[in-house]
């Protein structure tokens, strides 16, 4: 078995620590010079790309404050992709002008089906019971019950 030198190992162990810091720094020194812009010609490309980001992000949270505001209201949430989501001034007055718009549609469908059609018969050719006279009502109401009795 071969014996060690204790000043040899300890040299060699500095030598090989120095040889290893030596290429991680070279290593380090390279990837980064690889990975970064020139400041002249990729500064502006790398802030524009973070506005983009930026500008993404703020749109993605109006947007979900806008679907919380429409459940708010009452309205359906899927109705925040008819919104514009870049300035919250806008949204604000799109919401009021899709709500009132919303609403009155509703209205309108409400009151246009509630309206329904007169059923047949119903008020053509009787007269009015404030305009009989006694005789003339108790002899309807004789015809009325009847025509219920033969039924």
């Amino acid at each position: 078995m071969e014996e060690r030198n204790p000043t040899t190992n300890a040299a060699m162990d500095e030598a090989l620590a120095g040889e290893i810091d030596r290429r991680v720094r070279e290593a380090l020194e390279r990837a980064l010079s690889e990975h970064a812009l020139p400041p002249e010609s990729g500064g502006d490309s790398r802030e524009a790309a973070l506005d983009e980001r930026e500008r993404k992000i703020a749109e993605r949270e109006t947007r979900a404050s806008a679907q919380e505001q429409l459940a708010e209201r009452g309205l359906p949430r899927e109705l925040a992709g008819a919104l514009p989501c870049g300035d919250a001034a806008a949204l604000e007055g799109a919401l009021d002008a899709l709500e009132g718009a919303f609403r009155s549609a509703v209205q309108a469908e409400v009151d246009k089906r509630l309206r329904g059609r007169m059923p047949s018969g119903a008020g053509v050719g009787r007269p009015n019971p404030d305009s009989l006279t006694d005789a003339e009502y108790y002899r309807l109401s004789a015809g009325r019950t009847a025509a219920q009795g033969a039924r």
